[in-house]
């Protein structure tokens, strides 16, 4: 089966388009265009080779699910601070480190129900500032396994998000 390496122009004159998987691709980029699927709120871009997303991706303002596990993500995107109604991200398996940057960009996610940043070694410290963590009131589920973060860093986290499982 021959993989993708660009998404089909047109893809976003579907006024009905709600889900567009495009997991398991050779995507390395996305295109400018996107961000002209208004209706979406779905999509899945696991098993790509992304490590960004076009600023157009901010006006996917229906946006509740995004699945960016599996890619060559270091850091979290900026255009995720206009997805107001995201309650699944999935940054699995990618390069991530968290960042104090990265933290703000996640406690900006008011409606965020589940967080997976499973199997992203480069997490080895809490920055500073995740007790602004305690934004994300609605989280139900955080999943750290296969991070390096300590014990000690999953009891800080509790404590900030008291209501919320800590897969550890």
């Amino acid at each position: 089966m021959q993989k993708l390496t660009s998404i089909p122009e047109g893809v976003c004159s579907f006024p009905n388009l709600t889900q567009l998987d495009l997991r398991l691709n050779s995507l390395n980029s996305l295109p400018g265009w996107i961000g002209a699927c208004k209706n979406l709120e779905q999509i899945n871009l696991f098993g790509n080779d992304l490590n960004t997303v076009p600023s157009s991706f901010s006006k996917l303002k229906n946006l509740k699910v995004l699945l960016l596990g599996n890619n060559d993500f270091t850091f979290l995107p900026s255009e995720l601070l206009f997805l107001p109604l995201l309650k699944t991200l999935y940054l699995d398996q990618n390069k991530l480190t968290l960042t104090e940057t990265d933290v703000e960009i996640l406690a900006s996610l008011s409606s965020l129900e589940e967080l997976d940043l499973n199997l992203n070694s480069g997490i080895k410290v809490l920055p500073s500032n995740y007790n602004k963590l305690k934004n994300l009131t609605h989280l139900k589920r955080l999943n750290i396994k296969k991070t390096s973060l300590k014990g000690e860093d999953a009891d800080k986290l509790q404590a900030v998000l008291p209501n919320t499982r800590i897969d550890y």
